[in-house]
């Protein structure tokens, strides 16, 4: 991490921490949730996991979908990101943060900024405090680019811009957020440019994870030539006093960089480790919880958020169980194992849908 230190870094290392002591205890427990408040979307981007989710039953009602955030308050969730879809295409969103922060969860608002007008970022700025989080998803703003990622017009990248900028000048906790793929390789570096110069100081990163069978491996990005973008951004954010916490380069076992082997998660275990059902859980917009955001199939639904709090941690035992299978020699032997953990256990279930080749 290049630049200062701040409180959403204090609170990330703090879960961190939590989590490594419960691993440690055997205990399994949701620290993080995602929740899918809406699966609707103003924009179907190319490297979206989610893009052609057709899903009903949403939970429509607000005083259900406050009973959800109550409920993985009681499950012991501290940490809540609350997503889509585009979550702003729903009219309870704003009431939804608003009932988060009441019972004492940090939020992490995910959004593409589209929607958002200077009414909702006065809500949030009243809502949200030093912990929490809007990322903002930027990912091929240029300006004389075509936006072949997101398919954004020059209008909505203009309006893209401007609510990045009026989040920052409220002084919201705001983190541009960039998907690497072949189709915005080589102006990353202008988007990191871009949004210096708007005063932002929190780049995030979210490696693309290339879901929905071989054809997602057509916009898979030329990790050699990330790397070499990751130490530029590295670079000038640690000049500009920005916070980058690396991601460009890609997972570790795709990256061409030099990794430390420090993780405490996966220290000492011969087997894949992951936290989907172990320390996450993500809630879709119907109410099924799932591991992760990745593993959203029939045969990885833990519970519903109406069942017990009892049954739902029951289930995530039975399920995490299923995920974390033994290693093949080949990861157990490398020497970065400590820190990739043996690889995404949903990626590998997309590509084969038989759970029983988790462990090939």
């Amino acid at each position: 991490m290049c630049g200062e230190e701040n409180n959403m870094t204090k609170f990330d290392l703090y879960i961190q921490k939590l989590k490594v002591n419960f691993r440690n205890s055997g205990i399994i427990s949701p620290l993080t949730a995602s929740y899918e408040i809406t699966a609707l979307c103003n924009l179907s981007c190319e490297h979206c996991y989610n893009k052609n989710e057709n899903k009903t039953s949403e939970i429509s009602s607000l005083f259900k979908k406050k009973e959800i955030i109550s409920k993985l308050k009681d499950l012991g969730v501290l940490d809540l990101s609350i997503c889509g879809g585009e979550l702003f295409m729903d009219k309870d969103t704003i009431p939804v943060i608003k009932h988060a922060k009441s019972v004492g969860l940090r939020v992490v608002v995910l959004t593409n900024g589209l929607l958002i007008t200077t009414e909702i970022i006065a809500q949030l700025k009243s809502i949200l405090d030093e912990n929490d989080i809007i990322q903002l998803s930027i990912d091929d703003i240029v300006d004389n680019g075509e936006s072949k990622q997101r398919h954004l017009n020059s209008e909505q990248k203009t309006a893209t811009l401007n609510c990045l900028k009026e989040l920052i000048k409220e002084n919201i906790n705001v983190v541009v957020n960039i998907t690497p793929t072949v189709l915005n390789q080589n102006y990353i570096i202008d988007i990191v440019k871009k949004v210096d110069a708007l005063g932002l100081k929190n780049i995030g990163v979210t490696p693309y994870v290339p879901m929905g069978g071989k054809n997602a491996d057509i916009i898979k990005p030329d990790y050699r030539l990330l790397s070499a973008v990751h130490k530029t951004v590295f670079d000038y954010a640690k000049s500009r006093g920005m916070n980058y916490g690396g991601g460009i380069e890609g997972h570790i076992c795709q990256s061409f960089i030099e990794h430390n082997t420090s993780n405490a998660l996966q220290n000492g275990f011969s087997m894949r480790r992951c936290d989907a059902s172990e320390f996450n859980i993500h809630i879709s917009s119907n109410g099924n919880i799932y591991p992760c955001v990745f593993m959203e199939r029939q045969d990885f639904l833990i519970a519903n958020i109406c069942d017990t709090i009892e049954k739902i941690k029951v289930n995530m035992k039975k399920v995490n169980d299923k995920i974390k299978v033994e290693l093949p020699h080949k990861c157990v032997s490398c020497h970065l194992i400590y820190e990739c953990g043996g690889g995404c256990p949903g990626l590998i279930l997309d590509r084969d849908r038989k759970s029983t080749r988790l462990n090939s």
